[in-house]
């Protein structure tokens, strides 16, 4: 029988269909029991590499792990409004309740109702929401054990020379996520501003308040601004204000179709890969891992792309350079 020769390209053909296969079963199986800990190595690169600009005479991983606090500190304040915000939302309905008691009890029958023929479908994101508090629980206690040690991780690792192309790729999924929160962040100044205006000129009262609060919802994963705009029009409607009301579920799908559209064009420009294929790994990421396939669909694009350059190279792969952006398009 004649042996089969492979040619170089062949045989990165056969290398990439491993490395997609390998990447599939990664972040289908093997990525939660590695998540928080990259997670972590990221956030402690960050760290210790925000500890070096600072002008104070202190050991790195030390003022590292002071910065740490003082932004888990600051996000913690601002978990604190929100849980305010929502209080007083709360509240505001309980007042109003004497007031419109029927409609609100054929409101609260329906949503019983709805929530008792979705309760089964409902327990997989009960699930999805345990699973972010214990993510974010072994993340910050690894960042503070990585930070011990962080100098002497990097320069071992730096040594091997058989993870240079390894670290290659993981260079450019780590630029992805600092461009994914800077993308946010953007996205939560305009929907945020967006919402500051249309409130205020529909009359709403503390409407920088809500504004601001509804950009920071628009950043949780499948909750969005809904959580605060819909019963922000449903309580107009209660009180017979139909044109604010209607002006505020526009707003909702205003923000919705806004985010739709900045998010991949964000993220796709900056990470040299078309928009249109950012929108589709997230939705094959969700469609594939779940809750966390938001993340998880993008960062494997990513992986593989930049495994197709290093395989190939820019002249064959096709994709975009990240430096120019024009090849391909």
């Amino acid at each position: 029988m004649k042996k089969t020769d492979f040619t170089a390209k062949q045989k990165n053909y056969i290398i990439f269909v491993l490395i997609t296969a390998g990447v599939y079963l990664f972040m289908r199986f093997i990525s939660p029991l590695f998540s928080p800990f990259l997670a972590a190595f990221c956030i402690s690169a960050l760290m210790h590499r925000l500890a070096g600009k600072l002008p104070f005479r202190m050991k790195k991983n030390i003022l590292a792990s002071f910065l740490l606090l003082v932004l888990i500190g600051i996000l913690f304040l601002v978990l604190m409004g929100i849980g305010y915000s929502v209080l007083e939302c709360c509240c505001r309905f309980r007042e109003n309740f004497t007031e419109f008691e029927d409609e609100y009890s054929r409101i609260l029958q329906n949503c019983c109702v709805y929530l008792e023929e979705n309760l089964e479908r409902s327990l997989p994101w009960v699930k999805g929401a345990a699973g972010v508090v214990s993510f974010l629980v072994i993340t910050m206690i690894a960042v503070f054990l990585i930070l011990k040690d962080y100098e002497q991780m990097v320069e071992g690792l730096s040594k091997v020379n058989e993870l240079k192309g390894l670290f290659a790729v993981a260079g450019k999924v780590i630029r992805y996520l600092k461009t994914y929160v800077r993308a946010q962040l953007i996205i939560l100044l305009l929907i945020g501003t967006l919402c500051v205006a249309v409130l205020s000129a529909v009359g709403m009262k503390s409407s920088i308040f809500y504004g601001v609060l509804t950009g920071f919802m628009d950043m949780l994963p499948f909750i969005g601004t809904g959580i605060m705009l819909v019963p922000l029009a449903v309580i107009r409607i209660l009180h017979e204000e139909y044109v604010s009301a209607g002006i505020i579920l526009l707003l909702y799908a205003a923000c919705a179709l806004l985010r739709e559209f900045l998010e991949p064009r964000l993220i796709g420009d900056k990470v040299g890969i078309w928009p249109v294929g950012i929108l589709f790994s997230v939705f094959a990421g969700v469609k594939l891992f779940g809750v966390f396939g938001m993340i998880k669909g993008p960062i494997g694009l990513v992986i593989l792309c930049e495994s197709w350059k290093y395989l190939f190279g820019e002249k064959d792969g096709g994709i975009p350079d990240e430096t120019t952006g024009d090849e391909g398009r």
